[in-house]
C-alpha cells in the first residue's frame, strides 16, 4: 500500500515507512521463533508435522522479506 502511494506520486516518505513497517514485520517474525519452537517441542503427531510446515513456510516468508528489505536499502 504505502509503495503504491509512492509510486502515484505522493512522496518519498512513503518508500521509508515501507521500509520500517517491513523491518518491524521481520522483527516480530524473528522474536516469535523461540515460543513457537517451544510450542513445537511439546506437541506430537500430525500437530508436529504441521507446526514443521507451519515454521518452514515462516522461514522461507522471512527470507523473502529479508531479501526484500535488503534490496530497498
Amino acid at each position: 500500500m504505502l509503495d503504491g502511494l509512492e509510486i502515484a506520486g505522493r512522496g518519498r516518505r512513503y518508500q521509508a515507512a515501507a521500509d520500517v513497517v517491513t523491518a518491524i514485520g521481520l522483527a516480530g517474525a524473528v522474536a516469535a521463533v523461540l515460543p513457537g519452537l517451544a510450542d513445537w517441542s511439546r506437541t506430537e503427531g500430525g500437530a508436529k508435522r504441521v507446526g514443521f510446515v507451519h515454521a518452514s513456510l515462516n522461514t522461507i516468508i522471512a527470507g523473502l522479506y529479508g531479501g526484500s528489505l535488503y534490496a530497498r536499502a
